[in-house]
C-alpha cells in the first residue's frame, strides 16, 4: 500500500477539496515587544470536520496556533476559529507553501 493510501486511511474525518479564501490572524513571537497580529489572507485546499489544508504565502510553524475566519454561506458572522498548526510543507520562492490545521474547538 502506498503512503498516500495509509495517510487517507489515518484520517478521522475525510476532506473536501475548496477553493475558498479565508482571513486568518496569526500572534506575533517576539520575546522583546508585546505580540501584535497579522492578519491576512490564505486558500484553502482542502477541509474536513477536524482541520483544514492552506496555501499561504507567510511562514508558520508546527504548533502555533492561529485565529481562523471561515466565513460559510447562509449564516450570521461567526467568531474565529482557533487552529493548531500541525505540519509545513514549504514550497519554492514564489509559490504558496501548504499548512495543515486542527481545528481546537
Amino acid at each position: 500500500m502506498s503512503n498516500h493510501a495509509e495517510e487517507i486511511e489515518r484520517r478521522a474525518y475525510p476532506r473536501f477539496p475548496s477553493t475558498r479564501t479565508v482571513r486568518i490572524e496569526v500572534s506575533g513571537s517576539s520575546a522583546k515587544e508585546p505580540p501584535e497580529p497579522l492578519e491576512t489572507e490564505a486558500e484553502v485546499a482542502d477541509i474536513s470536520r477536524g482541520g483544514v489544508r492552506l496555501l499561504t504565502d507567510i511562514e508558520l510553524q508546527e504548533a502555533q496556533v492561529l485565529k481562523l475566519h471561515l466565513p460559510i454561506p447562509g449564516t450570521t458572522h461567526l467568531p474565529p476559529q482557533p487552529a493548531e498548526v500541525r505540519w509545513v510543507t514549504m514550497a519554492p520562492p514564489g509559490e504558496p507553501s501548504s499548512v495543515g490545521l486542527k481545528f481546537l474547538v
